[in-house]
């Protein structure tokens, strides 16, 4: 038996699923890493404490400090990860790099820098 990582397009929630190692999984579309990444840049918002990505970047003009440079680590992280993924998909597309699993690529993602403090 082997475990196939699901995410679902929707909620971002995970689940795993058992599946016959003689069954190839499935191919994965452009649309499962999108939803992959977005999952992990929501769950990053969340961990910090906010009710999401797109809350967590409207804090950039608070007028209380802390929020704004949370917020502005948090956009250079966001836009760090896409732009790494975007930099493997087209080493994919090249040629010059292998498929990543969906794991291995949001292994593979920038780590946030916070703010001090």
């Amino acid at each position: 038996m082997a475990t196939m990582i699901t995410i679902s397009a929707l909620t971002g929630a995970v689940a795993t699923v058992e599946i016959e190692d003689d069954f190839p999984p499935p191919a994965l579309s452009l649309d499962d890493y999108r939803a992959a990444i977005d999952a992990e840049v929501e769950s990053t918002a969340r961990g910090r404490g906010y009710n999401g990505a797109a809350h967590m970047a409207g804090y950039v003009t608070s007028t209380v400090p802390r929020w704004a440079e949370e917020a502005a680590a948090f956009i250079v992280w966001r836009d760090m990860v896409w732009l790494s993924v975007f930099a493997t998909l087209n080493l994919v597309e090249a040629g010059k790099d292998a498929v990543p699993t969906l794991e291995k690529l949001v292994a593979g993602l920038p780590a946030p820098k916070w703010p001090d403090g």
